[in-house]
Parts: structure tokens; sequence; C-alpha cells
């Protein structure tokens, strides 16, 4: 079987990857300088194509608290608030970890599963980190990832893909 060169510079660099996950080397920072919990605090907000279409602000207070907020324009609201964290993992990258919060991009029948299978509400849901090509699982708390961007901050705060073939969804600091 003739594979392209496309084909083959994609076979490559994923067993590339695979193998430096296999090896225990750490995945670089994915965010150039760390960011600390102060640069956090303040809204933040996404727009999701879901169907129907819906925006969610998270807004991050210095005590230590946030507030959720969803809508979409078929009626749905949704509001929550719990504590949250910024975890610093050893491979240098950051995310932050959000108790009791939902997972909106896909809309309001997703996020309310609260992390489980669709299917199967007995298992909890993988979500999928693309830049270390491990799962995520998400039962009880939402975990965001810090990446860089070209907004204000320098950061945006990215939700996990719901599957392997779907893309991820940002927050930024909202503008208002």
């Amino acid at each position: 079987m003739k594979y392209t060169p496309s084909v083959l510079c994609f076979i490559t660099l994923l067993a590339t990857l695979l193998a430096c996950k296999d090896s225990g080397l750490s995945t670089p920072s994915i965010t150039p300088t760390p960011v600390v919990e102060a640069g956090l605090v303040g809204i933040w907000e996404g727009h999701y194509p879901s169907s129907p279409p819906g925006t969610e602000i998270i807004i991050f207070k210095s005590d230590g608290t946030y507030q959720q907020f969803y809508q979409n324009t078929g009626g749905y609201f949704y509001t929550g608030e719990g504590l949250w964290s910024l975890e610093n993992l050893t491979s240098g990258r950051q995310r932050i970890r959000l108790e009791g919060a939902l997972w909106f991009p896909l809309g309001p029948h997703i996020a309310e599963l609260r992390g489980v299978e669709p299917t199967d509400h007995s298992q909890p849901h993988t979500f999928w980190d693309s830049d270390t090509l491990e799962s995520v699982n998400m039962t009880t708390d939402l975990i965001l990832q810090i990446i860089p961007s070209g907004n204000p901050k320098g950061f945006a705060l990215s939700q996990y893909a719901y599957d392997i073939d779907s893309g991820m969804e940002r927050l930024s600091p909202a503008t208002h």
C-alpha cells in the first residue's frame, strides 16, 4: 500500500507524539508566562454555535468563588456558583477547576448530564485533550485549559473537546 507524503508526515508526527507521551517526557507549557490567580479574576465569556446558539459567562472572584451563567436563544437559562482553583500540572501546563460547574459548548442537553455518557449514565464521559493526547473526566467539576491568545490578557480559557473529532470552544475576557 502506498501512502501520500502528507499521510506519511501525519503518521510520523503522531508516532513521535505518542512516543514522547509514553516515555514520560513532560508536555511543555503552552502559556509562555505562568498565569496567577489574580490574572483570572474578572468576567469571561464564550459564544457557542450549538443548536440553539448560546452564551456562557463565568465570573472569577478573588475570594476563590465563581458564578456561571448560560443562556441560549431557545430560552434556556442556567446559573450556578462554587469554588475555583488554579492547577499547576507537573508538565508545566495550567488549568482551572470549577467545582460543580457545567460544560456548555454543545448546549444544555449535554451540560445537564454532568459529565456522564449520554447512552450509559453509570459511566463518566471522556473529554479529549488534543495537546497531551489524554482523556479528561469531568463528572463533578468543570476543567478549563489555559492557552495562549491574542487578547489583552495574553491567554484564553479553553473547554476540552467533547470527543476526538470536535473542536475546542474558548472563553475570553469580556469586553464590556
